[in-house]
């Protein structure tokens, strides 16, 4: 975006739009008016049900704003009139529930940004702070100045922002407001005014002073200071050319063995031309700590001019710790590091590392009681010490992701015996977590990074999924695992995580290593998950050529060496076994017999379980995400969905279970694609329409599941039908939908609310948004929370049933619905800071589907209360 050099205009600028922008403010202060009219009934009835009052009922006076208010805030908003008076819309509650802020910063009034600045400062959502000698400020409602920037097309940055700020009635022509709100409010639980680069170095350019302020105060490690000099190295980050003023501080930081400041000083010296050998030469500091930030940032940098002085640095590290994080950063860059790999010698290293000191807090692990693993070539059994030197040297590098040298030292190991190997860790590392005496040894988990395999996986999905709340840097350690498993079940819990996590860390986290998959692979999140679903071993027979049989039937197969036995897929998709020779039905595999290959039959006990557990998973998650792709009409190519879903022995079962639309493909993309049929896939492979007609598709062809919203009565019916002939169980409901229907006299609704003051109980409630995959949202001061959301990413906004309140635990109240709404897909459960979508935006399967669910809820309750306010309060 190119920004303008020119002054700000501070002048008067006449609004283009003031009957308009009048008329929402005047609906929005008649709606204050009754909101606090409401509020202090409230507060009067809530006074005289305790036996104490703070001041008594005289205390609490009621508040309204005059009729002339919108017409004051106008002239303010113009220029015309200096200050607000009485008509700065000043009470937070006043704003609770976020409704009308969004209409009034819409595209169609054609405001310009000091308009815009003015109206947040005159419905109160400028705030102004001091700490430390320095006056800053912020927006309660960040959301509404970043979508005006998105949706209006206008070039500002801070520059131009603090100028406007600067002209407000109480910063009293104070400029640097917005400087300082920017190194105050930017850090991981907040975000001011983070824009793009060219948007933020501007205002800084002239202000060595400021930045240099921030980044020496630091030393005193105090919690605003460390989040001041950090959003420091942010804007140093967004300079085109680093000014030389700044140099000295950030070549110290960024090598500071405090570790808090590398990364981001690191990041401002980016742009700094011939860093290298600098960075390089401290490969060879005295300090190990040097040399790891100095490997790792060469790693990240990813110049291959650094892979010899890597290697050269590697043949002379001592340090094991150093010695990993220089290979870690080596691999990134595709490197072999063969030479580095030395069985012969890897015992006497064991041996000399077990001799020395072990690390402290370690003596829980149980290192004599390791499991037996086999080298793969010989057969010969690893040595003791080299296991338990694995774990120890794990231990000492305390990083939970892979060590390559260990990853290829297991690799040559049989693979069961190396998985075995790392499931006995993990379950090691989980016990002692449980102790509390885990938690500096999470480096041990890069023995599961390196070898761990499907049970590994669920075992730190169901970890993370129980302590997300109370471990969260164990559960963030676990993600770390997952990311590095190979594995498509570790995969797919991580898309799992990544997608509907309930806590944003965690989430972010995954979401994080899942993008660098996606990039890597040049596939989109969506493609990612589709190529990647497990089959639990699971496959159809092959013709001559390579490809399914049409209409075979997938089975796992099981090899006891002269005994064979077969396992297929019932109608509910359990698990049926079978023996191969004469298809009898058995309910669970035989003992190995004298004749029976041991090895193998213990082989195959193993797949046999992994698959039932595989079958079961994917099921589950498989299913939720065909829901969400029929919410969010996702498009597929027929050839993509042949190949990843119809053929696929699991999900292809799946989508027998329900009805596709088929699209002609547009030629130009904005273009509504052309309907074409509806079909159902048959076990057999083919496709036929609702006719029972068989259907032939083209490749380029457009797939989406059918709903009610698009398909007409007459088909819908001949499906349900259909369904019901064939002794079909639908996978979820797809038809009988009825679409909700807005009010024709309002144009824009952002809530529905034909439900409010419908009863029902907390656990009730709770229960029933669980099974409609809805998650509670954020709980706030005293354990409470206000909302059960669904999370569509890939749309870019949250589905929120808004209710009275509850407390999080077992308490059963009876709570009262309030409202069904939309917010943008940002904070996990916590909307407060948020704006609400105008329902009219909303697809329409998508809005019918989160209709259906709260008019099920609202069924399901007590039934509608006139005193739901009194009765519901907590």
């Amino acid at each position: 975006m190119d920004l303008p050099s020119a002054e700000v205009s501070l002048r008067p600028v006449p609004l283009k739009k003031r009957a308009e922008l009048e008329e929402r403010l005047n609906k929005m202060v008649k709606q204050i008016n009754r909101f606090n009219e409401r509020y202090h009934k409230s507060q009067l009835k809530g006074v005289k049900s305790v036996a104490i009052s703070w001041n008594g009922p005289g205390s609490i006076t009621l508040s309204l704003l005059e009729e002339d208010a919108a017409c004051r805030i106008l002239d303010f908003i113009e220029g015309k009139a200096l200050d607000l008076g009485a008509s700065r819309m000043e009470p937070f509650y006043q704003f609770e529930d976020g409704v009308k802020k969004e209409a009034l910063f819409s595209q169609d009034l054609e405001l310009e940004p000091v308009h815009v600045v003015r109206l947040l400062y005159s419905i109160n959502q400028i705030r102004t702070r001091r700490h430390n000698n320095h006056d800053y400020i912020f927006f309660a409602r960040q959301e509404l100045l970043d979508n005006y920037r998105k949706t209006c097309g206008k070039s500002f940055g801070l520059k131009e922002l603090d100028i406007m700020v600067a002209e407000l009635p109480d910063s009293a022509s104070k400029p640097g407001r917005v400087l300082q709100g920017y190194l105050y409010r930017n850090n991981e639980s907040t975000q001011f005014c983070d824009w793009e680069p060219e948007a933020i170095w501007p205002a800084f350019e002239n202000e060595t002073q400021v930045l240099l302020e921030a980044l020496t105060e630091s030393r005193r490690l105090t919690s605003y200071s460390q989040e001041r000099r950090q959003a420091a190295y942010k804007v140093l980050a967004t300079f085109p050319v680093l000014p030389i003023d700044y140099h000295s501080v950030l070549w110290e930081a960024a090598f500071d063995e405090g570790k808090a400041d590398q990364k981001f000083a690191q990041s401002a010296l980016d742009t700094v031309p011939d860093k290298l050998p600098t960075i390089e030469e401290r490969l060879k500091d005295t300090k190990q700590a040097v040399r790891v930030a100095a490997a790792d940032w060469l790693g990240r940098l990813g110049d291959r001019s650094a892979i010899t002085p890597l290697i050269n640095a590697i043949r002379e590290e001592t340090a094991e710790v150093a010695k990993v994080v220089m290979l870690v950063n080596l691999k990134r860059f595709g490197a072999e590091i063969d030479e580095f790999v030395d069985r012969e010698k890897l015992l006497e290293e064991a041996k000399k590392g077990l001799s020395n000191k072990r690390p402290k807090g370690m003596d829980w692990i149980p290192l004599e009681c390791l499991p037996v693993v086999h080298w793969s070539d010989s057969g010969e059994p690893v040595a003791k010490e080299i296991l338990q030197w694995w774990v120890v040297q794990a231990v000492q590098i305390k990083l939970p992701d892979t060590n390559p040298l260990l990853q290829c030292y297991l690799s040559m190991c049989r693979k069961s015996d190396a998985q075995r190997f790392a499931s006995f860790i993990l379950h090691t590392w989980i016990d002692g977590d449980q102790r509390g005496i885990a938690a500096n040894q999470k480096g041990m988990l890069s023995i599961v990074s390196a070898a761990g395999g499907d049970d590994c996986a669920k075992k730190c999905e169901s970890y993370i999924n129980k302590w997300y709340g109370q471990r969260l840097a164990q559960c963030k350690a676990l993600v770390i695992v997952l990311a590095h498993i190979d594995s498509k079940v570790a995969l797919q819990s991580l898309l799992s995580i990544a997608n509907r996590f309930k806590t944003r860390t965690i989430r972010d986290l995954a979401r994080l290593y899942v993008d660098q998959m996606a990039e890597k692979s040049g596939w989109s999140l969506e493609q990612l998950a589709d190529r990647t679903v497990p089959d639990g071993g699971f496959a159809r027979p092959l013709d001559e050529e390579g490809a399914p049989l049409a209409g075979s039937e997938a089975i796992l197969e099981l090899d006891f060496g002269p005994r064979q036995f077969i396992v297929k897929l019932d109608d509910g998709l359990n698990p049926v076994l079978l023996n191969k020779a004469d298809g009898k039905v058995l309910k669970s595999l035989p003992i190995p017999g004298k004749s029976d290959d041991a090895e193998k039959a213990r082989e195959a006990k193993k797949d046999f379980s992994d698959g039932k557990k595989v079958v079961k998973e994917v099921v589950k998650k498989q299913k939720e995400r065909l829901y969400e792709a029929m919410c969010t009409q996702r498009a597929w190519s027929f050839e993509d969905w042949k190949l990843y879903l119809a053929e696929h022995p699991i999900v292809g079962r799946l989508c027998t279970r329900l009805i596709w639309n088929a699209y002609e493909r547009p030629q130009n993309e904005k273009d509504e694609p052309l309907f074409l049929n509806s079909f159902r896939l048959i076990e057999d492979g083919s496709l036929t329409d609702n006719a029972d007609e068989v259907l032939e598709l083209k490749s380029d062809n457009l797939v989406k599941l059918a709903h009610t919203c698009n398909l007409e009565p007459q088909v819908e019916n001949a499906w349900k039908k259909h369904f019901e002939d064939y002794d079909v169980e639908p996978l979820f409901q797809q038809f009988d939908r009825l679409p909700w229907e807005p009010p024709e006299s309002i144009d824009s609704v952002y809530e529905i609310n034909e439900f409010e003051g419908h009863m029902i109980s907390a656990l009730r409630l709770r229960s029933k948004a669980e099974r409609l995959g809805y998650s509670r949202g954020a709980i706030g001061d005293d354990g409470i929370f206000t909302c059960f959301h669904k999370e569509f990413a890939s749309l870019g906004f949250d589905a929120v049933i808004e209710f009275s309140g509850g407390r999080s635990g077992p308490a059963d109240n009876q709570v009262a619905l309030i409202c069904f709404c939309f917010y943008p897909h940002s904070k996990a459960g916590d909307y407060c800071q948020d704006v609400k979508i105008n329902i009219g935006s909303v697809p329409p399967v998508l809005l019918a589907e989160c209709y259906n669910d709260i008019k099920q809820i609202a069924a399901d309750g007590n039934g509608y209360n006139e005193n739901w306010e009194e009765v519901s309060r907590i």
